[in-house]
């Protein structure tokens, strides 16, 4: 048995959602592999990153290569600016990963992806890999919740300084749909003709706010308030066994009691105490170091199209 489907919209994405949400539960993929956020990348950003979606299945396994058009003779992953890891999805014989991407050479695109994380199922066999960045993360086989907090005096001293103050710590779930507006909504304005400025997008906000809300549980919003006003949020993804801390946003007018560091050392402490690893995600900024155990190493690479149509012969399309 040989199937080979191409998705080049979002209607056509439905019909891969099963097989889809098999691959993703590999060890190897994480939340910015799955189904929802792929499929909120592709509702939103569709004149941006056209959907190229290569789904290859065989009696040896099968892959999913989520990719978009950005350009003429370009292609990547989808998840245009808010997707911190790109990868395939794939299971079984590894060789079909090189058969998927090839439809992407034989259509004619180069391909370029951004933030490869080691130990995905990307690698130089692929295309020119080179070292980008790091991931920083806390592992809680490295450090306990309470060895955690006895390790952070200075943080843990500007928690008690807020909370002695009136603070109140909560959480929400991502279908909390007007705070997670609200929050994108702050960072738009946080970084406003700043050189790296994300969230000042529409469609980027609406997108996240999309898929928080589809997360749901999986989606946890930690929070520092005072009364009526939030001071500080955490917008977070729990995805096998680790919490990803996506989006972090604090009222500069509170900065005397250091209310982002607080929370994000709440937050950790929270996790720890689930059982949870941290994820702090792309960069290694002394926000996410001072709080890190370790870190991952991502890549980018990059792919000329006749190298990638070189891999394998054509296949026929399933119909």
């Amino acid at each position: 048995m040989r199937r080979l489907r191409l998705a080049t919209s979002v209607a056509e994405l439905g019909p891969l959602r099963p097989l889809w949400e098999t691959l993703q539960s590999a060890a190897s993929a994480t939340v910015f592999q799955s189904y929802i956020w792929n499929l909120a990348a592709a509702r939103h950003f569709g004149d941006r990153e056209r959907p190229f979606v290569v789904a290859l299945e065989t009696d040896a396994g099968a892959a999913i290569v989520p990719a978009a058009v950005v350009t003429r003779g370009a292609a990547t992953i989808m998840g245009e600016m808010l997707f911190d890891y790109r990868d395939v999805l794939a299971a079984g014989d590894r060789g079909l990963i090189s058969e998927a991407l090839a439809e992407i050479g034989k259509a004619g695109y180069d391909l370029y992806l951004p933030a490869i994380r080691d130990g995905g199922r990307l690698d130089s066999a692929h295309g020119d890999l080179e070292a980008w960045v790091g991931a920083s993360l806390l592992r809680g086989s490295d450090l306990g919740p309470d060895a955690f907090l006895a390790k952070h005096f200075k943080a843990r001293k500007q928690m008690r300084r807020l909370r002695a103050a009136g603070a109140d710590f909560a959480r929400y779930h991502g279908d909390s749909s007007a705070l997670v507006r609200w929050v994108y909504a702050r960072k738009a304005e946080q970084f406003a003709c700043a050189s790296v400025d994300i969230f000042s997008d529409p469609l980027r906000q609406r997108c996240m706010v999309d898929i928080a809300r589809a997360s749901g549980s999986h989606c946890d919003v930690f929070t520092i308030e005072f009364g009526s006003a939030t001071v500080a949020a955490l917008l977070t993804f729990r995805d096998k066994g680790v919490r990803r801390f996506y989006t972090i946003w604090h009222d500069v007018r509170w900065d005397e009691f250091s209310p982002g560091i607080v929370l994000l050392l709440h937050a950790c402490h929270e996790s720890l105490g689930e059982g949870l690893d941290v994820d702090f995600l792309t960069g290694e900024q002394p926000h996410k170091t001072r709080f890190a155990t370790g870190r991952v190493q991502l890549y980018r690479l990059r792919a000329a199209a006749a190298r990638l149509a070189s891999a394998t012969a054509a296949l026929p399309l399933a119909a």
